[in-house]
């Protein structure tokens, strides 16, 4: 279950990085050059659905680094959840990423490790790379196996760009294929709804925010469909969500951006 609560979630976070600290101008393109190294720190909450009202809480916390390598760009993220089930019975879900994607959008590499209860439960750890007729993704863990993507697949922070560059009048709907860390499944079908661009609001707590941009995105993995679930963000012009909602099985999950700080460039 935690990691495809972790992807569910990182699918919001899109493990993205920033653009530039002042708002890109209306016409210009959101490019890989924009973005920024950054770390947040968000607290999770959970809320039962309807099903389980009243019988299942939550709560925990995530911390992103998203490291600027020059030809490419690292994240290094860690998850941790308590959970009481409808039973009564507590359980710790914590999970780790890493993850490299090369400015070009054309090669990634991933690991994650899951932790229930202090013991390690799984991990999933490979390595991708576009080619002309599409691509192919390497597991090395569970299995050493290999799987072909097709074509216009994109890689997690290359999505966050083709979001962040949909932005316009009246919004828009698209989907495209995406690499999903969180399982062994490969590439998924994402769809995600992008509202206009939002005119920047004052933000006491995150000054960097406040000059920037945002939309507000609901997205869906899976078999097209036109009714979205509630699973969305807003996501800020420089790439940090600071408002995410997931519903997953019987349970919705909350983060709210409680720390941001924008990091040097080593290049």
């Amino acid at each position: 279950m935690a990691l495809r609560l972790r992807a569910a979630l990182m699918l919001c976070v899109a493990l993205a990085g920033g653009a530039p600290a002042l708002a890109q101008p209306a016409a210009a393109p959101v490019e890989a050059h924009h973005l920024v190294p950054y770390r947040a720190i968000y607290t999770l909450t959970v809320a039962p659905s309807a099903q389980y009202a009243g019988r299942i809480s939550g709560s925990g916390g995530m911390e992103i680094e998203f490291a600027d390598a020059c030809h490419g760009w690292t994240t290094r993220e860690r998850m941790t959840l308590s959970l009481v089930d409808p039973d009564g019975t507590p359980i710790e879900h914590a999970n780790e990423l890493t993850a490299y994607e090369s400015r070009d959008g054309r090669r990634f590499r991933f690991a994650i490790t899951q932790n229930e209860d202090g013991t390690v439960t799984g991990r999933v750890r490979g390595e991708a790379a576009l080619t002309p007729e599409g691509g192919v993704l390497r597991y090395q863990e569970p299995d050493a196996r290999e799987l072909a993507f097709p074509p216009g697949t994109l890689f997690p922070i290359a999505h966050i760009i083709a979001m962040l560059n949909a932005a316009r009048p009246g919004g828009v709907r698209f989907t495209a294929p995406v690499l999903e860390t969180g399982s062994t499944d490969g590439v998924e079908d994402t769809t995600v709804d992008v509202t206009p661009w939002l005119a920047p609001q004052p933000q006491a707590r995150f000054p960097a925010l406040a000059p920037l941009r945002s939309i507000r995105i609901r997205m869906t993995v899976g078999p097209r469909s036109p009714h979205l679930p509630p699973n969305g963000l807003r996501l800020y012009e420089n790439g940090v969500p600071d408002e995410m909602k997931v519903q997953l099985d019987n349970i919705v999950i909350i983060a709210r951006l409680t720390a941001l700080t924008l990091l040097p460039s080593p290049c």
